[in-house]
């Protein structure tokens, strides 16, 4: 019985080490605006601190989603995440075509020949086309201000949501929610408020978000609040896989 529980122990130790990011996010802040003309520009801003030497971070992003459109149909959804930034530090992501035919893909930023630890700050900026969700009464934007993906404790996260100019909405129109995916009642874990033609929201004291878990929000607009752009895949991007194959036949 003892052997057993070691080996129990053993494999519970070296999950953790194995999901252990080597760092703590204090803080991050989501700056998101959103254009009428059909897309939307993030800036994400970490406060960090690394207990343990690391080269950098790797941020994932999903760029495939199932879900149910107005018809109650199932439905594929790609979206396109392009004007990709990291000011102040090295980063790589996978070429167009490669993000185009997975369902995520990673920013890799860092530096292999530079060890970091201690506070760090990143600031991640993109554009994302093809994520809002179109219905006959309303434009729907849902976005994850923090994904689930993350293997290291979040102990704050704020964010502004600014919608297009001149689009009448209130806090009746913006929901947030927190914790496992798939979590359907609003959270109690922000205080949210609408200043000056923007969403704010913030995390109470006590805060906390681990793997797993993820903060998402919710702005229903009216009709022709933002413009339906109908996405076009190219060849090779709807038949990579195929073409890269083909090369090794």
């Amino acid at each position: 019985m003892m052997k057993k529980l070691l080996l129990f122990l053993c494999g519970v130790l070296l999950y953790q080490t194995g999901v252990a990011q080597g760092f703590d996010v204090n803080h991050v802040d989501v700056e998101i605006h959103i254009h009428a003309e059909g897309y939307f520009d993030v800036i994400e801003r970490y406060d960090m601190d690394f207990s343990q030497q690391k080269h950098g971070i790797f941020r994932e992003i999903r760029t495939s989603y199932d879900l149910v459109n107005a018809e109650g149909e199932q439905e594929k959804r790609k979206i396109k995440v392009s004007n990709i930034k990291v000011p102040g530090h090295k980063y790589s992501v996978d070429p167009n075509f490669i993000r185009n035919i997975q369902p995520q893909f990673q920013i890799k930023i860092g530096d292999k020949n530079k060890w970091v630890i201690g506070p760090q700050q990143y600031q991640i900026r993109y554009r994302v086309d093809n994520a809002f969700l179109f219905e006959e009464s309303q434009v729907q934007f849902y976005w994850n201000v923090k994904s689930t993906d993350w293997r290291a404790p979040f102990h704050s996260v704020s964010f502004t949501i600014y919608p297009p100019e001149d689009v009448a909405v209130d806090l009746d129109d913006f929901f947030v929610y927190s914790g496992y995916v798939g979590e359907t009642a609003e959270s109690t874990e922000f205080d949210v408020s609408y200043v000056d033609g923007a969403f704010v929201g913030k995390s109470k004291p006590g805060f906390s978000s681990n793997y797993g878990d993820s903060v998402t929000v919710l702005l229903k607009m009216p009709p022709n609040a933002v413009k339906e752009i109908k996405p076009f895949w190219p060849f090779w991007s709807r038949y990579g896989w195929l073409l890269i194959l083909s090369a090794f036949v």
